[in-house]
């Protein structure tokens, strides 16, 4: 089992709402992504996939952005499909070499 999130922001208010639920995660990207979709439709049925990738997707709908991705576990290493790292701090490259 894993822990899917799936984060949604009123376009308007600003207002956020979190929702958790403990899913199976296929280990193939085609079923993450159909998985995903199914379950963020059933929250917010006029939401569209807007992007996928590395088991996060985001979805725009006429109230709604939302975000829907899996928890990484613990015990999972680094970089396997579908696990999501905790926010880590990244290095901004220049746009052009001087």
């Amino acid at each position: 089992m894993r822990t899917l999130v799936i984060e949604a922001r009123h376009l308007d208010t600003d207002d956020r709402t979190v929702s958790r639920l403990e899913v199976e995660m296929p280990m193939d990207e085609a079923g993450q992504r159909g998985q995903l979709a199914e379950l963020v439709k059933g929250l917010h049925a006029d939401a569209r996939m807007r992007s996928f990738g590395d088991g996060v997707a985001s979805f725009l709908g006429a109230q709604y952005l939302v975000v829907a991705h899996y928890v990484r576990r613990d015990h999972d290493h680094e970089g396997a499909s579908g696990a999501v790292t905790a926010h880590q701090p990244a290095q901004q490259q220049s746009l052009f070499a001087a």
